[in-house]
Parts: C-alpha cells; structure tokens; sequence
C-alpha cells in the first residue's frame, strides 16, 4: 500500500470509460447501475463543450411548409376562373401551380390584399367541387411562369430555434479519519493504486443524477441571462433545469394524435404506420431505437414470429450450439433500427413514475443540417459548460483536514462531484416517442 498512489473514481473511470467501469465493478463489488443515459452518450462520443449556458441552434424548416390553400368562403367562379376568398394562403404567390382535392391542377392568377385568390384551370376543366364548398384546401406544389415574366415574389425560408440550458450537478461523499485508513488497492494497467470505495458509489450516484435529468428532466427558464428567478432558487441562488430527451421528443417530435406517438398494440402495424409519419417528415433511414424490457420483448417476439407469418427471408443467428433469438439490429419498411435495452428505463427504485419500461426513444444516427452556414451537427449530444479555463463536463476537488492541500482543522475528508451539463436535440422533427408497449 506504501507503494500505491491515490487515484480517484473520477480519474480511473475518464480513463478508460468501459474498461475502467468493468475493472472497478468486479473488484469493489457496486450495484452496477449499469448503462445510464450518460454512459450511452459518453460511449458514443457525444460530449460537445458550449460557452454559454443557454445554446441555441437555428434549423431548417421543411422547404414546402405553409403550402396549403384553406378556404374559408366560397367562389364565385364557373370553373373557369373562380375568386376564392381564403383564411390562410401560407406560401403561396401569383404563377405558382395548386391542386384541388378532385386531382384538378390549376394556375394562381392573382392574389388580392384580402387574401382572394384568383386560379384558372390549366387543361380549361377544372372541377366545381374544388371551390364551391367552404373549408376546401389547395396544395402548392409548383410554380409557372410566362414568357418574358419578370421573377415571382420571393419566399421567406422559416429557420427553427431550437434552445435547451445547462444544469448544474453536485454530489459530496465523506471520509473520516478511521475510514480514511481503510482503503482498496487496485490495480490498473500494472501498477497499483488505491482508492476509497465510498467515492465509487458517490461518483455512480452523481453520474445517475446527470443521466436520469437527460433523459426525464424538464427545463426550467433561463436564469442565467438576468431574469427574476422567482421561486427557483436555493439561498438566493438560482436553479436551472435541462429539458430531458423525454420532453423533448414529447413536445417536437413525431407525434400521433397530438401526443406522444401510441402504440397501437400491433408491432408491425406500428412501425409501418411510424414510418410512414417519418418518410413524410423526410426524415433519415437510419435510426437508433432505445427501449426497456416490456418494448424490447414485445419487438422480439414480433420480429421472431415473422417467419411464421410467411416472411421468409428473415435470418437468426445460429452457431451450433445455441440459438440467439435477440434482435440487436433489423431492417424493416426501408429504415434499419438499431435497438439497444438501456438498463434505466427498468430501474427499480426509479419506477414507472419516472422511467418507462414501455417506451421506445426513436433517434437517427447520423446528422442534422443547420442553417446559416453551420454544416452538421449530431441528433443528439451532451453539452458542457467549457470557458475561460475551466471544464465542466466533470471535476472532483478534495477538501476538508485531511485533503491533500488542507482545507480545514476538521479530521474528514470530502470528495466533491460537479458537473454543468444539459442535453441537447436537433431536428426534433426526425425523432420519436412511441409508448405503449
């Protein structure tokens, strides 16, 4: 032990992050709270640093948004050319070719400062069940010019903000003077250190903090730009909070009935009819799928019985010896779902309160365009706090009498966690909360 030099949880597990947790796991013998939230992050290289601590990022909407007609009053047209007073006109401009709900294609003519919108049949037809009834709808879905036309009015491209906070995170663990002597030898690439078993279940603790407020917090307001914290605070001092994936993907992602989007006890039928949302979104192929036990059996069995309903294309993995019917990774409808079961939507002291054995998290693995010159950005990622020196993704400080650099007269020592972090969702628009299962 003379020979062993001190060597924090935090440091050991930053390390090397899998295999320091497995070495520290099988020799100190924890309650593994294994796979939080955090560590899925952190092992998919998902930590980004931010100056502030409030971020923003300014997303492309959708190139035909507001490109729906509504009426709210009948024409007064025959069908050749028919003035329609409307509510809602979105995007639309003079040239720009609409379609009814007969399949007719006709041709804005002109658009008054009241919103009537003059349109021609472009075959001379056109169809009176069109515009004769109220709360019909236009689609625009082209445009058309004539010979020698000067340009049509232009068309204001939206961009969605999309902001979120950091949120400070704190955790102490306390040593005596008699538990200060008591103290575990590891070994780690050869070498001997030692380190005090307490600080390990503090620092999981601390991490399950962090991972269960990314996943299920919900955010508070901005507080750090000067704003009356009113009933947020501690001491006078204000609190922040980061909106959770969870929040997130409620509010911004695709829903179903203008909520999270339901399972609809049919796993197939589910899936197809969640495609299909997200082809329309335009959204990516290729996606990772975060679920809990009662989600990931119920896609199991699903997947697994599909040979039986007459697909046989479908393959196991069979070695000779043993048959793995778990379904890590599967194709289906033209998109391919990585499923991955995290740990924390099953925990038990947590519950169903917080947590959600039945959900499934829907998240692309790939990247987000962003506007003004931005490139690409992560889905999904972790941001923390990082600025005039100071890293906050994670610190440990030791104070106290018996801290290597005295603090006090006190015989303790206290081995103090702080993080500044919070959670981060682009292109809300290609995600998913399906529940239900």
């Amino acid at each position: 032990m003379e020979n062993s030099s001190y060597i924090s949880s935090l440091s050991f597990l930053q390390h090397s992050f899998v295999q320091g947790r497995e070495i520290l796991s099988s020799v100190l013998d924890v309650q593994n709270e294994e796979e939080g939230f955090l560590d899925v992050m952190q092992a998919l290289g998902k930590l980004k640093p931010v100056s502030q601590p409030v971020y923003h990022a300014f997303v492309n909407e959708a190139l035909y948004k507001d490109n729906t007609i509504t009426i709210s009053e009948a024409g007064s047209g025959t069908g050749k050319q028919s003035g329609i007073a409307t509510s809602a006109i979105g995007n639309a401009r003079v040239g720009d070719l609409i379609m009814g709900a007969s399949g007719e294609v006709y041709l804005i003519t002109a658009i008054s400062a009241s919103n009537e919108i003059d349109f021609v049949p472009v075959d001379g037809a056109g169809s009176a069940a069109d515009y004769n009834a109220a709360d019909d709808k236009f689609v625009v879905f082209s445009n058309a010019q004539g010979e020698g036309s000067g340009s049509p009015d232009p068309i204001k491209y939206g961009l969605t903000k999309q902001s979120n906070r950091v949120q400070i995170f704190k955790n102490k663990y306390r040593i005596s003077d008699v538990a200060k002597a008591s103290k575990i030898t590891v070994e780690y690439k050869g070498k001997p250190y030692f380190m005090y078993k307490g600080t390990y279940e503090a620092l999981q603790r601390f991490r399950g903090d962090i991972s269960n407020a990314l996943m299920f917090g919900k955010g508070s307001g901005d507080f750090y730009a000067g704003a009356s914290v009113g009933d947020m605070n501690i001491g006078g001092n204000a609190v922040q909070t980061t909106n959770g994936l969870k929040q997130e993907l409620k509010s911004g992602g695709i829903l179903n009935s203008g909520s999270p989007y339901d399972h609809d006890t049919d796993v197939l039928a589910t899936l197809s009819t969640l495609t299909a949302a997200l082809n329309k979104a335009r959204a990516p192929k290729d996606y990772w799928m975060w679920l809990g036990t009662s989600a990931n059996i119920a896609i199991d069995n699903a997947l697994n019985g599909l040979n039986s309903t007459g697909l046989t294309g479908a393959r196991f993995s069979v070695d000779g010896k043993s048959i793995d019917l778990g379904v890590d990774k599967f194709s289906l409808y033209g998109r391919t779902w990585n499923k991955k079961q995290l740990s924390i939507l099953d925990h038990n002291e947590l519950g169903s309160t917080v947590t959600g054995s039945g959900e499934i998290y829907l998240v692309p693995t790939g990247q987000v365009k962003t506007a003004g010159g931005g490139g690409s950005q992560d889905y999904l990622q972790v941001r923390y706090l990082e600025g005039d020196g100071n890293n906050y993704s994670f610190r440990e400080t030791l104070t106290g009498g018996l801290a290597p650099t005295p603090t006090s007269a006190d015989s303790i020592l206290d081995v103090n966690y702080q993080a500044i972090m919070g959670l981060e969702v682009l292109g809300k628009e290609h995600c998913a909360l399906v529940t239900g299962f």
